[in-house]
């Protein structure tokens, strides 16, 4: 299991990063890891698991027709954001699941104690989402460092990948 990273070889750089769904009624985090084997030519990814469809990224990758001429890097700038964006969805989930939590500590019943294993297991999934995230903004950063040259012109839209890692990681 790698955790999100961009290692450098002779003829291709190698990106781990990690797709993520929240189940917040069981307070778990689904992790799904995926590899790229990224060269100024190809991209090869791989999934370890089948719970990241990616129908979703190529259908991002049709609708944006006026990139391809960007070649590799706009098809990992496209794996990237939807990733990123799915980021979203998780912390509105932790943000609905704390909301409703607080608010019931102020309720006239008091908190149900068995509810603790749930309480926890949501807390533990939030660290270890916390930790992809961090990863995750130190890999885009890598991704658009000059020497490397994965951005090329599309640099602006890495960019705005790396400000939402940064607003996730804030959240």
């Amino acid at each position: 299991h790698q955790r999100p990273k961009l290692d450098h070889y002779d003829t291709h750089q190698f990106l781990s990063i990690h797709a993520v769904r929240l189940d917040p009624d069981s307070g778990e985090l689904d992790e799904t890891e995926i590899d790229a084997f990224i060269n100024p030519r190809w991209m090869v990814t791989i999934r370890k698991n089948d719970r990241f469809p990616i129908e979703p990224v190529m259908q991002r990758w049709d609708r944006s027709t006026a990139l391809t001429h960007h070649g590799v890097a706009f098809l990992l700038y496209g794996l990237l954001d939807h990733v990123v964006d799915q980021y979203f969805v998780a912390v509105d989930r932790f943000d609905e699941f704390y909301d409703t939590l607080s608010q019931a500590l102020f309720d006239e019943r008091p908190l149900d104690p068995t509810d603790q294993r749930h309480w926890f297991a949501m807390r533990r999934s939030l660290v270890r989402f916390h930790r992809l995230v961090v990863s995750m903004r130190e890999a885009v950063s890598a991704i658009m460092r000059r020497e490397q040259n994965l951005a090329g012109d599309l640099f602006p839209y890495y960019q705005d990948v790396y400000d939402h890692v940064l607003r996730i990681g804030e959240s």
